[in-house]
């Protein structure tokens, strides 16, 4: 039942900044589509090396029609070293969700995430409503994997750890907007 389970995970990443959206390499045919979402993303709070997240994830892209269309996730997040987090991550209620985004006052960040699979690595587009910027997250299953990856020449430049470039900074930007 939603609010009972715990998942916890460790999340190993790095970052880059796209010019654009790869949708020709796309359709070449060697990476493939696994998902298309909107989140809807919150901070609730936010410490040097921890934070607090609510989300409202859409699937835009379904592949199973039975999956539910939209989800509702609050997330511990803990920073160990750049790209390498431990991730708590429960699924919430609708009623949850709206309660605490409305406590909060704040105005959630909007992204369009497309996943994808290149070789064995999960990729993900993130595209923000609110700024020009593109960027892609690569998914590794350890730290020798994340050190020893070569980028493809269209990820552009790397920006992991660059604060500049994270979501909370992001989302703070879109705070003073209000």
């Amino acid at each position: 039942s939603k609010g009972s389970d715990w998942c916890m995970s460790f999340e190993i990443e790095r970052k880059f900044l796209l010019e654009r959206f790869p949708k020709k390499i796309i359709e070449k045919g060697n990476i493939q589509k696994v998902s298309v979402e909107r989140i809807k993303q919150s901070y609730i709070a936010i410490t040097k090396d921890e934070e607090v997240r609510i989300r409202h994830i859409t699937n835009l892209f379904p592949k199973n029609k039975s999956a539910p269309k939209d989800k509702f996730v609050l997330t511990v997040k803990k920073d160990i070293e750049s790209g390498y987090r431990v991730e708590n991550e429960i699924e919430i209620s609708k009623e949850i969700y709206n309660k605490l985004l409305k406590s909060s006052g704040f105005k959630p960040l909007v992204k369009k995430r497309t996943t994808l699979e290149m070789d064995d690595y999960l990729l993900e587009i993130d595209e923000y409503r609110d700024f020009n910027t593109i960027v892609v997250e690569v998914e590794f299953r350890n730290l020798i994997e994340m050190k020893n990856f070569i980028a493809p020449e269209w990820f552009g430049k790397e920006i992991t750890g660059k604060k500049k470039y994270s979501n909370k900074t992001m989302w703070r930007k879109i705070q003073k907007k209000k």
